[in-house]
């Protein structure tokens, strides 16, 4: 069960359609993954198996009947697990906006939003390899130190990939928005937006 309040308000500041402010405060919720949710019963370990090959070194040829064959491979399955107290996604979400009636029939329009994730589906790859030393492989661009992991790590050869499907909850992001837009001929509408957006994951 998935509680999801949510509070909002339109005031006019002076009673006469002028000046109004608006917003909104709430918790929302979006469809569920039920697919990520199916992977635990699907990729169990014991019941779907890899053929998992490593080190080819020959390229595919123009003869079908002469190509290349992959050296000795071992079986290994996937294993998708997840956290106990797994919960579905959900984002806490602010919302503050100002219209004003401008000169020559424009209205401008400011608004701030701002979104900040409680419960983000989140999959971890629980053997990658380095995954407890990063510092060891860093990547060797320009200016570039960013950890750099190197694949799977197949110490149990009876797994390929070990996924565990966990929440995080520190993505934010917010907007600033800038509108001026005018009622013309016919239905027609112009609008100019200025639009400011910063995200963190």
């Amino acid at each position: 069960m998935l509680w999801s309040p949510r509070l909002g308000f339109n005031w006019d500041i002076n009673g006469d359609r002028v000046t109004q402010v608006r917003g909104g405060v709430g918790v929302f919720a979006g469809r569920t993954p039920y697919v990520w949710i199916s992977n635990q019963y699907g990729n169990t370990g014991t019941t779907i198996a890899e053929i998992y090959v490593k080190n080819i070194t020959q390229d595919l040829v123009a003869n079908p009947a002469a190509q290349p064959r992959p050296g000795t491979g071992s079986f290994q399955s996937e294993v998708d697990l997840s956290d106990p107290n797994l919960k579905f996604p959900q984002v806490l979400r602010f919302d503050v906006g100002v219209d004003r009636q401008l000169p020559f029939g424009f209205i401008g329009t400011a608004e701030f939003q701002y979104s900040k994730n409680i419960n983000e589906m989140f999959y971890n790859k629980l053997n990658i390899i380095n995954i407890n030393n990063p510092s060891t492989f860093t990547g060797n661009g320009p200016n570039d130190n960013r950890p750099l992991y190197g694949g799977t790590d197949h110490k149990n050869g009876n797994f390929n990939d070990i996924m565990y499907l966990t929440n995080i909850n520190k993505d934010y992001s917010y907007n600033f928005i800038l509108q001026l837009q005018r009622n013309i001929a016919d239905g027609f509408q112009l609008t100019s937006v200025i639009q400011m957006v910063h995200q963190r994951m």
